[in-house]
């Protein structure tokens, strides 16, 4: 009966047809798993992205409510586009 070598260390045969047999069945079940991680990290990555982006445009929106607030109070355009 011939031997195999895993990291140089003899193996029986039936030991290395456990190990063929167990690796596909621990990656079937890893696989979902990861997936999963994938898909929560993505969803985090999604909602972080979308808060900075919703608040990049807080300070233009600031300006304008100001212009709008002198403007009303009677202000002069050229005197509000200057700051």
């Amino acid at each position: 009966m011939a031997s195999t070598f895993i990291a140089g260390t003899p193996v029986s045969a039936t030991a290395s047809g456990l190990f063929r047999r167990s690796l596909p069945r621990a990656f079937l079940y890893w696989l979902p798993i990861a997936l999963c991680i994938t898909a929560l990290s993505a969803l985090v990555y999604g909602a972080v992205q979308q808060n900075f982006r919703q608040t990049a445009n807080d300070p233009q929106i600031q300006m304008a409510e100001d212009a709008a607030a002198q403007l009303e109070a009677g202000h002069q355009p050229p005197a509000t586009a200057s700051g």
